[in-house]
């Protein structure tokens, strides 16, 4: 009897183990079980990790859904504020960025399209073949600068990054307003944050 307690409790500490593990909590423990605990944590130990992945915020989700929808509805404008909103909540959203960078396409503003498409390059946006082909981006396209970043690999030069640093850093002071207004930050972290956006670039 105490030898069988002993197994399942085993097997849970294995199960347990696996839980963060691609084979989980319950393969991990059914192994351990049938076959053997030594087994078991054998087969853990083998397993690959889980991919680590990034939770977006079910308002974050909400906003995005909700420009995604007004984008269908050709609504560019209010499409464009439900994704800036969504961008107050996690400082890398690469998707959002590059459905921006479609909407000021659409509304032929090709400065804060191609600021935001190379924010979501910079940020990890790797689709080339959307970017060369969405007939949303046909605007962008046409432009020198678009043609001047292909070129390059889809690397910006520096210069191509003094022109959107400004506009960053009212983005910056925008969203940190939000943070403010909103609780999230008090006056004290507000001031600090606010002061590293003034010193960026200044070195």
């Amino acid at each position: 009897m105490e030898i069988a307690i002993i197994w399942i409790i085993l097997c849970i500490v294995i199960g347990l183990l696996g839980k963060n593990k691609k084979i989980g909590f319950g393969a991990a423990f059914l192994l351990s079980l049938i076959l053997s605990p030594l087994i078991g944590l054998i087969i853990v130990l083998v397993s690959s990790s889980k991919e680590p992945h990034n939770k977006l915020s079910s308002a974050m989700v909400k906003l995005i859904n909700e420009g995604d929808q007004l984008f269908r509805k050709k609504d560019y404008d209010n499409a464009i504020d439900k994704y800036n909103g969504a961008l107050k909540y996690s400082d890398k959203a690469p998707a959002t960025n590059f459905k921006l960078a479609k909407s000021y396409s659409m509304k032929k503003n090709g400065q804060e399209s191609l600021k935001h498409l190379i924010i979501a390059i910079e940020q990890g946006y790797k689709n080339f073949d959307k970017i060369q082909n969405d007939k949303e981006l046909s605007y962008l396209r046409d432009m020198s600068e678009f043609k001047e970043l292909v070129v390059n690999n889809y690397k910006f030069e520096n210069n191509q990054s003094v022109r959107i640093n400004t506009t960053d850093k009212y983005d910056k002071f925008e969203k940190l307003n939000y943070l403010l207004k909103n609780g999230i930050l008090n006056q004290e972290e507000f001031t600090i944050e606010k002061n590293k956006i003034l010193n960026e670039n200044q070195d």
